[in-house]
């Protein structure tokens, strides 16, 4: 995913945001689907690339967004609540021990 961050950013300057949005969205959507429904090691490689892949669309579009629509003034709330967010969601998305 890291490596595709800058190439997602651009794509969204260039084709915009909203629809790099909800295309990395769905996509990414579909990705996990198609872990959980994989069948064997090698296919839920591939779909985790997938998954990647498509983050890299929805990460730098999230930021984009909240620089058009937060005047300058709010953008650091603005990005005080988004971080939080991002870093709970890579806690909870994380599989049990268990």
């Amino acid at each position: 995913m890291g490596v595709l961050l800058v190439v997602g950013g651009r794509l969204g300057d260039k084709f915009g945001r909203r629809r790099l949005f909800l295309i990395g969205l769905t996509g990414f959507t579909l990705a996990s689907v198609a872990c959980g429904l994989a069948f064997g090691p090698a296919s839920v490689i591939g779909f985790r690339l997938l998954q990647g892949a498509f983050g890299a669309l929805v990460i730098p579009q999230g930021f984009g967004i909240l620089g058009e629509v937060f005047p300058p003034h709010e953008l650091g709330k603005a990005f005080g609540v988004f971080a939080p967010c991002l870093g709970l969601s890579a806690i909870g998305a994380r599989p049990s021990e268990a």
